[in-house]
């Protein structure tokens, strides 16, 4: 590592290039700001996301290829995006607005000027800018039907997913990076309209440290390339992730052992179901209904990404004669 630590000076610094940091680049940059935008992970343009295969996508836009373990019993992998654009660059490309029950539990704890009608301005041109809307299901999306219809039956509410997409081509890739650019991550949307109001992305930029007088961040930290950076902003915006950006605090002596401590994870249970008839649901987009009927106790249903390779994870504990039955009935198969 070079024991030259470079300076640079500037107005407002945003740590992280996902959902929360990429919104406050662009509104930063909006309002006239100079703004640089440090991404830890790799720029992988979306004409690389669209050449390369979902297993080079895994390795290139995942933290540790996808393979982060929350320990315990049992161990759970925990899939964060590493790259310009975040998360939103790998996942499902949904867009639900908060509760407004979840919103007054905030107000009441302390955290007012969220409720429902603050945010519905700043909600509505969020959807305008990511062409959110409903996608409800068909067009290969066999899976997504089934749990609708039998919802019906049931009589139990569900609802056809809202996504932030804009011509969408079913290639169910969603979770890969979509290789057609149709799902508005940072990377196509918000990420590009804030460089141009002249807003700076720097990649392969890992902050290590905030330094500060008990008041105010005076100076932050990074690597890039195993050369030592050190930026002097006038604002710091942390948009790290839920635990990149405890650690960073942590790491930083900010807020004691308290950034982190109240973090909580809401789990995927996958189940794989076979059925009687064709179902192809390694076709169409990743899910386009979600069963709400159960939403009250936290728990929302809905089909999920299908690939050869994922359904034999999925049995990976099942004795290798029963993998490969199941895995030659895969058109028959859902998750």
């Amino acid at each position: 590592m070079s024991g030259t630590v470079r300076t640079v000076r500037c107005d407002a610094l945003v740590i992280g290039s996902g959902a929360g940091g990429s919104a406050a680049a662009l509104e930063l940059a909006g309002a006239g700001r100079e703004v640089r935008v440090l991404e830890e992970g790799p720029l992988v343009p979306q004409a690389r996301i669209t050449r390369a295969s979902p297993a080079e996508n895994l390795r290139l836009l995942y933290r540790q290829g996808g393979l982060v373990p929350i320990h315990g019993a049992p161990t759970i992998p925990f899939g964060e995006g590493c790259c310009v654009g975040g998360t939103t660059v790998v996942n499902g490309g949904l867009f639900w607005r908060p509760p407004e029950h979840l919103l007054e539990c905030w107000a009441s704890a302390g955290v007012d000027g969220f409720r429902t009608r603050h945010l519905a301005p700043h909600l509505a041109e969020a959807e305008r800018r990511l062409g959110v809307a409903d996608q409800p299901p068909g067009r290969g999306n066999r899976d997504s039907v089934l749990l609708a219809q039998a919802a019906d039956r049931l009589g139990w509410r569900w609802a056809p997913a809202r996504r932030a997409v804009r011509g969408c081509r079913h290639a169910n890739r969603c979770v890969t990076g979509c290789p057609t650019g149709a799902k508005q991550s940072m990377l196509v949307s918000y990420l590009p309209a804030a460089e141009r109001l002249a807003a700076v992305v720097e990649p392969d930029t890992r902050v290590v440290r905030l330094e500060h007088d008990g008041t105010r961040v005076t100076a932050v930290h990074a690597l890039r390339d195993g050369r030592r950076l050190r930026y002097l902003p006038r604002t710091v915006f942390l948009a790290a992730g839920p635990i990149g950006s405890a650690l960073l605090l942590r790491r930083s002596a900010i807020g004691g052992r308290g950034p982190g401590r109240a973090i909580a994870f809401h789990v995927n249970f996958r189940t794989v179901a076979r059925f009687a008839e064709s179902v192809r649901a390694t076709e169409g987009t990743i899910f386009t209904a979600q069963l709400q009927e159960f939403a009250d106790r936290g728990v929302r249903v809905m089909p999920a990404n299908l690939t050869a390779g994922s359904l034999a994870a999925a049995l990976a504990a099942h004795p290798a004669g029963t993998v490969d039955r199941v895995l030659a009935q895969l058109d028959r198969i859902a998750v």
